[in-house]
């Protein structure tokens, strides 16, 4: 792997600043997330710290690997199965939920000079580069935040891209500390679907329920090793996500096991746009994308060497086919407030890939922010190792305006971190997925203008225990309890087709990745009869 302590020059500067490849939540960074903090919650909460260990992706490409926070903090989003403390009253997590996605590769290209535009399908094109698709698949991000779509190198092998489908080109990636040089592939196909479409039992994938867009150039970054949970994983960005409907469903949470690893997150389904097939939720949040003037997605020649076919920057949002792409965001508006500093107006990008929220210094400074007098603080690392500590707060009022009257949330926490926008400047903030881990979302794109993000109300969660979803626990979940119970003297026999993951989804109240005596206690406190 080869790392920068500063951009290159020439080509490669332009695809830094272009693609903002610097920016906190997005392609080479790794957040660790380590709260050491003094000050109390604004919500009064105690100044009791404890250390939890997470395995928590913040990003397609970086983890929270610990967090030390007041003992009655919610660190993480709550399973959606479960109540997380009842539906009346519910902390906002420091960190949400991941919009996991599974990814496969096809050879669907076209052939001859100054045809760089994507093309859009609503089914697999082109002959899989590692057949079958059902099974040599990668689990990835669907990203909102992502200016390129990205495989990761430890899926490399697994998604059949060899290296004749690399370029020979490549462009740096990374954060403050440097960058790390990531290859740039011939055109080809990049499908996906949610994980619900992913056979429990078998692990296949249902491939007709795919959709993606094929004749687009990804990037492809080197791993050392594989195998751990720094892996960057593959991500599909805004040059597909900006021309397809796409539904987030929290209240339909899946699990699956690919390649050893345990992968929970929403149901995800993506429609041609506009579809009549998504759901209509109760707000309707109006989106902007930026820069002004996006029109279509499609990678730019190898101009230096005089090369009109070979991509020299992967597939992005551009003015149109022949510009030269600088990749594109959804904003939405949003009010701010904490303590006696007033309310807030700014413009916030909105983040599938973001588990966190983000605000700017400038911005925590009219908030009346302390950074030396945090809530909780955020190590930052990159992939060159470079590290960065960042304050973390919680802030009073988080309002996103909507037709009909804002969405409000309160006690939400943020870091403060000043990211490159792909306008030049700093970006105001990010909205985070901790924002929504009780919600579903719509995405309704439209690259001429009207973009929506439709907000569903609270879900209803039902209560730990209930296996079944009957609104009760019962005899009949009492016998599932019973079939998942393991440890010295139990073996764990779920009943068909309930997975072991099921099991751990319902009863694991202690979240020690078993089902055992320990468990049995607080089942017996909610058990009804």
């Amino acid at each position: 792997m080869q790392t920068k302590n500063q951009p290159g020059q020439g080509r490669q500067l332009f695809v830094l600043n272009a693609l903002s490849a610097s920016r906190l939540i997005g392609v080479g960074v790794i957040l660790v997330m380590v709260v050491c903090a003094s000050r109390a919650m604004a919500s009064g909460q105690s100044k009791s710290w404890v250390r939890q260990e997470v395995a928590l992706r913040i990003g397609p490409d970086f983890r929270a690997v610990a967090v030390n926070a007041p003992s009655n903090a919610t660190i993480l989003a709550p399973r959606a199965w479960r109540s997380s403390g009842g539906q009346a009253e519910r902390s906002i997590p420091i960190g949400g939920f991941a919009p996991y996605i599974a990814i496969g590769l096809t050879d669907a290209r076209k052939y001859g000079e100054f045809l760089y535009a994507h093309e859009l399908a609503n089914y697999v094109t082109g002959t899989p580069l590692n057949p079958p698709m059902e099974q040599n698949y990668a689990i990835g991000i669907l990203d909102t935040g992502a200016t390129l779509s990205l495989v990761g190198g430890c899926d490399q092998a697994l998604l059949g891209l060899t290296s004749e489908y690399l370029t020979g080109n490549t462009i740096p990636i990374g954060g403050a500390s440097g960058t790390i040089d990531a290859d740039v592939t011939h055109p080809l196909g990049m499908f996906a679907a949610g994980l619900q479409e992913i056979d429990p039992a078998t692990l296949a994938l249902d491939t007709a329920a795919m959709s993606g867009h094929w004749h687009v150039s990804v990037a492809v970054v080197p791993e050392e090793t594989c195998g751990d949970d720094m892996d960057i994983p593959c991500i599909v960005s805004t040059a597909l996500l900006a021309f397809k409907d796409v539904v987030i469903r929290n209240d339909s949470v899946r699990t699956v096991i690919h390649n050893g690893r345990s992968y929970a997150g929403p149901e995800i389904d993506i429609y041609p746009a506009p579809s009549g097939q998504t759901p209509n939720y109760a707000k309707d949040v109006p989106l902007d994308l930026r820069p002004v003037g996006l029109t279509i997605a499609a990678y730019y020649p190898d101009i230096l060497n005089l090369d009109f076919e070979t991509p020299w920057i992967p597939t992005s949002l551009a003015a149109y086919e022949m510009a030269i792409p600088s990749g594109g965001w959804f904003y939405a508006s949003v009010r701010l407030e904490d303590g006696d500093s007033g309310e807030l107006a700014k413009d916030f990008m909105v983040d599938t890939g973001a588990q966190v929220s983000v605000i700017r210094s400038f911005i925590a400074g009219q908030l009346g922010l302390d950074p030396e007098n945090p809530d909780f603080t955020i190590e930052i690392a990159d992939v060159t190792g470079g590290i960065e500590v960042v304050p973390g707060f919680y802030l009073d009022t988080f309002k996103i305006d909507a037709f009909g009257g804002p969405v409000v949330f309160s006690q939400v926490p943020v870091i403060m971190k000043d990211i490159t926008s792909i306008e030049g400047g700093t970006l105001d903030g990010i909205v985070g997925m901790n924002m929504f881990f009780d919600r579903n979302l719509v995405f309704r794109p439209d690259v001429s203008g009207g973009s929506i993000m439709e907000i569903s109300d609270p879900i209803v969660f039902p209560p730990d225990g209930d296996f079944d979803h009957d609104g009760d626990v019962d005899l009949s979940d009492f016998i599932f309890f019973a079939n998942c119970l393991e440890g010295p003297d139990a073996v764990p026999n779920p009943i068909a087709p309930t997975t072991v993951e099921d099991c751990l989804g319902t009863f694991d109240f202690d979240e020690d990745n078993d089902v055992d005596l320990s468990d049995f206690a607080p089942f017996q406190t909610i058990f009804t009869g």
